[in-house]
């Protein structure tokens, strides 16, 4: 099964890429590939995540429902055949150190999977938004919430509390991680990277020299620098300080992940690196 993670991630990082892309000019030696289609189970094509969780499975999210595979066949989730999913659109999974499996939905707030049952998470809430784009799982108790055009939001207990500053009030977040020194770092569609710690909000922008205000995903590397992949290329993020991978440049950084030994895989437009 753990081979299976790297043929999802692979899948993942090309699930926004349009079809005429080129890839990398560098090959991967050694590099076996394996595809997997509606012709052979998805629910579709689309994928917009996926993890290996505690128990072996790869969980797949899209917008047409979940998917379940243990390496031989997928297992189908919507809420047609499910009666307990509040939605068949989902952005992303994460699990967390319990085993409880969260998903970010695009109109129906948070699904949990545990126990083997889905159940739809705070379903009576009136202040978290309907459509999250992604968590961050801090503890057991605390959730950190990026929606849609509403900002972030953070979840104790149960109890949802938005963050009012003005910089993040009505904008979408689509990425969410936490470094090593406690600070919390928002990538958002449109204002660039927001840090929340003890000292306060700051934002990195165009301005600071960040490659667009686009940011589509965070990525803590191990030096703990902040990789921020963005509409435009990769930029680094240590302390106040900004710098930009030069390959890359002008390039729509769709995901980026950090295997086992540090390495980092970046899923960019114009293939996998």
């Amino acid at each position: 099964m753990q081979s299976l993670r790297f043929f999802f991630l692979i899948a993942l990082l090309y699930c926004s890429s349009p079809a005429q892309a080129q890839p990398f000019k560098n090959t991967i030696p050694q590099l076996m590939l394996t595809q997997w289609t509606g012709d052979q189970g998805l629910i579709s094509n689309n994928l917009t995540s996926s993890i290996q969780s505690q128990s072996g499975f790869i969980w797949i999210t899209t917008y047409n429902g979940l998917m379940r595979f243990d390496g031989i066949k997928f297992d189908i989730y919507h809420k047609q055949i499910t009666p307990s999913l509040p939605s068949d659109s989902f952005y992303r999974t994460y699990e967390d150190s319990t085993g409880v499996l969260w998903f970010a939905s695009q109109s129906n707030g948070i699904t949990r999977y545990y126990n083997n049952r889905f159940e739809h998470f705070l379903p009576n809430d009136s202040i978290l938004p309907k459509s999250i784009r992604c968590l961050f799982l801090e503890s057991n108790t605390v959730v950190w919430a990026g929606s849609s055009n509403r900002g972030l939001f953070r979840i104790e207990n149960g109890q949802v509390s938005p963050v009012a500053d003005s910089i993040l009030k009505d904008i979408s977040v689509l990425d969410i991680l936490k470094d090593k020194q406690g600070t919390i770092w928002v990538a958002t569609e449109g204002y660039g990277v927001i840090s929340i710690s003890k000292q306060g909000i700051k934002e990195f922008t165009t301005f600071e020299g960040l490659a667009s205000n686009i940011v589509n995903t965070l990525a803590l590397l191990p030096t703990g620098e902040i990789a921020a992949g963005t509409n435009n290329g990769l930029n680094f993020i240590n302390h106040n300080t900004i710098s930009v991978q030069e390959q890359l440049k002008g390039i729509r950084i769709n995901k980026l992940e950090i295997d086992l030994d540090g390495t980092v895989w970046i899923g960019a437009e114009t293939g996998l690196g």
